[in-house]
C-alpha cells in the first residue's frame, strides 16, 4: 500500500466532518497531528515506523500498530484517555500533569495490533492518563487490574473457656510437684499463687485482729513460702482470709523463727515486714 505522508498543515485542510471518517493507511507523522475525537482536541505524533492505519470514528480513534510502532497522544484539556486493551508485546505509558494528559504506545514485538483509544472529559488524576475500557483486539493478553487491600480488623480475643482455669491450675501443681522432688522441700498449691493480690502492700504492722487485703496477702505469702497456715480451710492455699488470727500467728512465728526474726512470736512488725519486702 502507499504512504501517506501526514502532517499538521495537511489535517487543516479537512473539515472537522470529513475528519472523522477518514482512514490513513500506511501513515508516518513526521509532525504533530491534531485530531477531533469525542469534541476533544487530540495532539497525535508517532515514530519514523509505519503507522498502517488511523481511523477516527466519533468517540473514539484506532490505530494499526505495526512491530516497532508507536504513538504518542497528548490533550492539553487533560482528558482521560483510556486504551480498550493492552496485550504483553504493547508497552503503555501514561502521564498526568497540571497542564496535560499523555498516552504512549509501543509495539515492541509480537504481531500487528489494532488499539483503540477513547478521550473523555473526565479529567486525568495522579500519574496516569489512561484506562482500560474492556474488550479485545490482536489477541494477546490483557492489562492486569490494580489489586486493592481492604484493612483486617483483629478479631476480639474470646474470653477463656470455663475450663481454661482448672487446666492452668493442674499444669501449675504438676510443676510444684516437680519442683518439690527436685528441691526436697514442700511447695504450695497452685491456688495460693492464683488468688494472691499484688497490689497489697506491706505498710503498717499486723498482729491478731487486724483485718484487710494486706493480711490476705502475708497469708499467701507464707502459704506459698512453706509455712502453710493450713491444709483445708479457711486460711489454706487458695483460700486465704483477709483476718489475721491464730492460725496466721502461728504460721508467722514459725517463719520468724527459722528466718532469724526476733522475736519469734508471731507479730507482723517492722523487721519482719523488711524481711517480707526484700525477699517477695
Amino acid at each position: 500500500m502507499k504512504k501517506l505522508i501526514a502532517s499538521a498543515a495537511t489535517l487543516a485542510l479537512l473539515s472537522p466532518t470529513l475528519a472523522l471518517a477518514v482512514a490513513f493507511n500506511d501513515v508516518t507523522l513526521t509532525t504533530d497531528t491534531v485530531l477531533s475525537v469525542n469534541s476533544l482536541s487530540l495532539s497525535v505524533s508517532g515514530s519514523s515506523a509505519v503507522l498502517e492505519s488511523i481511523t477516527v470514528e466519533g468517540a473514539a480513534f484506532e490505530v494499526v500498530l505495526g512491530v516497532g510502532s508507536s504513538i504518542k497522544v497528548v490533550s492539553t484539556a487533560r482528558a482521560t484517555l483510556a486504551v480498550n486493551y493492552i496485550p504483553s508485546w504493547i508497552t503503555e505509558t501514561p502521564a498526568c500533569s497540571e497542564s496535560q494528559s499523555e498516552l504512549s504506545l509501543l509495539n515492541n514485538a509480537g504481531a500487528t495490533t489494532t488499539m483503540t483509544i477513547s478521550p473523555s472529559a473526565t479529567l486525568c488524576s495522579g500519574t496516569g492518563a489512561t484506562g482500560s475500557s474492556g474488550g479485545s483486539s490482536g489477541g494477546g493478553g490483557g492489562k492486569k487490574p490494580v489489586a486493592t487491600t481492604t484493612p483486617i480488623t483483629p478479631a476480639p480475643t474470646p474470653p477463656p473457656a470455663p475450663g481454661t482455669i482448672d487446666a492452668l491450675r493442674a499444669q501449675v501443681n504438676a510443676l510444684l510437684a516437680q519442683l518439690a522432688v527436685l528441691t526436697g522441700k514442700g511447695t504450695p498449691n497452685a491456688n495460693a499463687f492464683i488468688h494472691a493480690n499484688a497490689n497489697a502492700s506491706f505498710i503498717r504492722s499486723l498482729t491478731v485482729g487486724a483485718t484487710g487485703d494486706d493480711v490476705r496477702a502475708l497469708q499467701v505469702y507464707l502459704n506459698t513460702h512453706g509455712y502453710a497456715l493450713a491444709s483445708s480451710g479457711a486460711g489454706s492455699a487458695g483460700s486465704e482470709t483477709t483476718t489475721f488470727g491464730g492460725l496466721t500467728r502461728a504460721a508467722l512465728a514459725k517463719f520468724q523463727a527459722a528466718h532469724g526474726i526476733t522475736p519469734s512470736v508471731g507479730y507482723f512488725g517492722p523487721k519482719t515486714r523488711a524481711y517480707v519486702i526484700a525477699n517477695p
